[in-house]
């Protein structure tokens, strides 16, 4: 049989050695062949023509590269008359030799299929095997034995020195495992002491262990420097060095085959997924959270009663590790408006229990997962909402209300009292440091929900505005819970502020700071917009003599005065986080662009009428009068009203604000949210790129505000437009 001189491929190991054609040993060609291989492109065979076997080839590189083909299979020309009884006969088994030695369940794997999936042969497979070593394969079966890279000296020396190790260890343990509690503090520590003991580490197990160490090195570098821990005498070097060092150590580890899963698994990439995330790489953390649920699903976290046997211990851990997770993705796809990745309805798994069994607690306190728990049951309680395919653009009133309620009365109504939103109990605050924090964490989650549930209500996703509503009980209804997102919001910013006070060093970080503190200035900014749009057409409506009705008014200063706490806070923030950095730039434009809409506005009431309000009755003419006066007042004194610029952040001209960053947000199909229509979301992931600049900026944000040229705002007054500029929610 004739060899194709190109593809011929002798093997040692895992290296291939390409042969040239002069080095093709002669084969004679088999009895009944008539022709020789062609070894030319279909389109110099045709033309008769020497190939030179590039793609495209030489005659075909010109015009006809697209007909340049290559035949890869071997043309038999003998008959299958002449072919012997051997070739005729069935194919033998050794090409299925390479699987004879693995099981069914692993061969399913490599397929695709994995355990607890609806799949009727994974059911009947699986189902007649004995399943307590499917996921965890004893000891020795597909390890690789006497693998040098597995041995001890070759794994330490990847790892930066012990000391440094232990001392961003301890430094997690302490300050940063109370944000998630995936980490239970004594099972942990008993394996890492034990870990560093062992003379090689041959089982997957042992590999994940040690690649959970890193990633929390990871995390613990992230959030230095802070003023407890001078890692100055733990860490020689600098802190940019050792995280590089556990960088690339995790990369090579993450690289070792075979790989199992297991919790530890899961563990070390939610830690990696939460490392993304602080640095602004929300991209990257999204990829990583699909492979975590991945994983989830091949362990069948999310089932009550899994296929393996567990302990209660493991059981407890499984029930908290996929809580967490759900919490993440539900919490996440609610903030930035996409899909979340855990079904609603895929789930059968209980809440975990507040304490693990015979862990110690201390009587009459909550336990270390309490807030986390609450935390589970708020994102519950949102995702047993309808669908965003299934719900309107504008939820109603009442529907609105009545999500409203339910959170008052199951979650706020039964907080344990140390976590108590009013009035709390803080009896436990010395014994158990972590508390204060939890409870402002806690505080931020359960008001920013609050503010996600009437976010629809700003005003702005009314067509045209709330007096188009059909009767004036509909447009109280709505001005009523546009007052109510209005409080929410600013109770948000303002309690991310207190939480950001209390978080020291380098834990200022932390992504929940920056990012709701962004989302909710957004939300006071179209709520401002919203409020405008609605006095407008109460004027033009009272002009034509229509009945109308408007409220809020009084709101706007105080309104547009939060907006401007928040962007103080992320001009302060931005030289800890770069989400804090890219999202000042966001609302420096935003308030250019409230300054020329409020001058618009003016402009706008002055022209309609010298007396706006002549055709409105006397006790609402007299109502109205005095509330123009208040705005007009309330205007010229947020003129005065200073902003802190931070000396490390910069700040770029209006006209390339709008282009750079408007421009980018607006290129793409705005993206769906489980709480508001589609209009209402921004692109996740186009804010994050943006690259933080150097220029400083001026003392106060008014004065830039007329000193730069003007922007083209066309965008900004098209009420179509303004909905894609708009975050999802908070």
């Amino acid at each position: 049989m004739a060899i194709p001189a190109a593809s011929l491929k002798t093997s040692t190991g895992t290296v291939s050695v390409r042969m040239r054609r002069s080095q093709v040993p002669e084969t004679p060609a088999r009895k009944g062949s008539r022709r020789r291989l062609v070894r030319s492109c279909s389109e110099c065979s045709r033309r008769k023509q020497k190939c030179n076997r590039n793609w495209p080839c030489n005659n075909c590189a010109g015009s006809r590269a697209h007909l340049c083909r290559y035949d890869h299979t071997v043309k038999r020309c003998t008959s299958s008359v002449n072919r012997s009884a051997v070739e005729m006969s069935p194919p033998s088994s050794s090409n299925s030799d390479e699987y004879a030695e693995q099981t069914d369940s692993e061969i399913l794997e490599s397929l695709g299929y994995v355990a607890g999936s609806a799949s009727s042969l994974s059911s009947e497979v699986l189902g007649t095997l004995p399943l307590d070593g499917f996921f965890h394969p004893p000891p020795g079966r597909n390890s690789t034995p006497n693998d040098p890279r597995r041995s001890q000296e070759a794994i330490l020396e990847l790892f930066p020195d012990r000391q440094v190790v232990d001392f961003l260890i301890q430094y997690f343990l302490q300050e940063i495992n109370w944000i998630y509690e995936t980490i239970y503090p004594p099972t942990f520590m008993e394996r890492y002491a034990s870990w560093w003991l062992q003379q090689a580490y041959q089982e997957s197990e042992d590999i994940q262990f040690g690649i959970l160490v890193l990633r929390l090195c990871l995390c613990s570098i992230q959030l230095l420097p802070h003023p407890n821990y001078p890692h100055e005498r733990a860490i020689q070097c600098s802190l940019n060095e050792v995280e590089i060092r556990c960088q690339n150590a995790a990369s090579v580890l993450d690289s070792f085959r075979p790989r199992h899963s297991s919790l530890t698994t899961i563990q070390h990439m939610f830690h990696y997924t939460s490392y993304l995330t602080n640095e602004s790489k929300f991209r990257e953390s999204w990829i990583v959270l699909a492979d975590i649920i991945k994983e989830v699903h091949i362990l069948e976290l999310h089932l009550e009663h899994p296929r393996i046997k567990v302990s209660e211990f493991e059981m407890e851990m499984r029930r908290r590790i996929f809580g967490t997770i759900y919490m993440w993705d539900k919490w996440m796809s609610i903030l930035q408006g996409h899909w979340p990745l855990i079904p609603e309805t895929y789930s059968g798994i209980k809440l975990p229990q507040d304490a693990l069994p015979a862990a110690p607690s201390v009587p009459g306190a909550p336990t270390p997962f309490t807030y986390r728990i609450i935390q589970m049951r708020l994102m519950i309680m949102l995702g047993s909402q309808k669908t965003p395919g299934e719900q309107p653009r504008v939820p109603s009133p009442a529907s609105v209300s009545a999500i409203a309620e339910s959170i008052e009365t199951e979650i706020i109504a039964t907080l344990p009292p140390p976590y108590s939103l009013s009035d709390f109990d803080g009896q436990f605050d010395n014994i158990l440091p972590n508390i204060p924090l939890k409870r402002a964490g806690l505080r931020v989650a359960i008001i920013g929900t609050l503010t996600t549930v009437h976010r629809p209500y700003t005003g702005m996703l009314h067509e045209p505005n709330f007096t188009n509503l059909s009767s004036v009980k509909e447009q109280k209804a709505a001005f009523k819970l546009q007052k109510k997102l209005i409080e929410c919001t600013i109770d948000t910013i303002r309690s991310t502020m207190r939480f950001a006070e209390m978080l020291l060093g380098g834990c200022k970080k932390y992504f929940v700071l920056s990012l709701v503190a962004l989302e909710a200035s957004v939300v006071l900014s179209l709520c401002v917009r919203g409020i405008r749009r609605n006095r407008r057409a109460y004027v033009r409506l009272s002009l034509q003599g229509i009945e109308t009705f408007t409220e809020n008014s009084e709101l706007e200063g105080p309104t547009n005065a939060a907006f401007l706490e928040g962007l103080n806070f992320l001009n302060e923030m931005a030289h800890h986080s770069p989400i804090a950095a890219k999202g000042s730039q966001i609302l420096r434009s935003l308030h250019q662009k409230l300054q020329m809409d409020a001058a618009v506005d003016d402009t706008a009431v002055d022209d309609a009428e010298h007396d706006p309000y002549s055709h409105i009755p006397a006790p609402i003419q007299q109502q109205q009068e005095q509330q123009h006066q208040q705005q007009q007042h309330q205007r010229r004194a947020q003129q005065e009203t200073p902003w802190i610029p931070a000396a490390s952040t910069g700040m770029m001209t209006g006209a390339v604000l709008a282009s750079e960053q408007l421009g980018n947000i607006l290129a793409g199909p705005p993206v769906t949210t489980s709480t508001c229509g589609p209009e209402m979301a921004m692109d996740p992931y186009t804010w994050s790129q943006m690259a933080s600049h150097t220029l400083p900026p001026p003392a106060e944000m008014h004065h830039y505000a007329h000193a730069v040229p003007a922007a083209n705002l066309s965008w900004y007054y098209d009420d179509a437009l303004v909905d894609r500029y708009a975050t999802s929610t908070l």
